[in-house]
């Protein structure tokens, strides 16, 4: 059920992963050859992605940090309108099932000989107090 090549690429993906973390690569170079090295279809193919040189001006790597602080960056936070919007869409929800409920239960009719409303199977009583049996 795994992968059975994976022992054959994994040296070439540390490599490929020490270079990342050594600052030698960019992430997207790094990506664009682990992605590389997962469709070689021999060793010496994936020896010669993972032993080429890094493209020139490579920039520092970035680290787990410098990587959360841009992707948070990016993430827009939601506006006002959009908040009050959703709360107006649960509310209008619970307000339509709530409706759907009540609608339901007014027209749900009593079986023969039965008054319509529920009674318990089993009666408590305080202690002391005399039980009789339900009508």
């Amino acid at each position: 059920m795994g992968d059975d090549r994976f022992h054959e690429r994994e040296p070439f993906l540390r490599r490929v992963l020490e270079e990342l973390e050594a600052g030698r690569l960019e992430p997207y170079e790094y990506t664009r050859r682990v992605l590389a090295i997962n469709a070689a279809g021999s060793a010496a193919d994936m020896a010669a992605i993972a032993g080429a040189p890094a493209p020139a001006g490579a920039a520092p790597a970035l680290d787990a940090v410098d990587l959360a602080l841009l992707g948070r960056a990016r993430v827009q936070p939601r506006s006002g309108a959009v908040r009050y919007a959703a709360l107006v869409v649960v509310f209008v929800m619970f307000a339509v099932l709530l409706g759907l409920g009540v609608w339901l239960s007014s027209r749900v009719h009593a079986a023969p000989g039965q008054s319509g409303t529920l009674r318990p199977a089993v009666v408590v009583a305080a202690p002391g107090a005399a039980l009789s049996a339900p009508a």
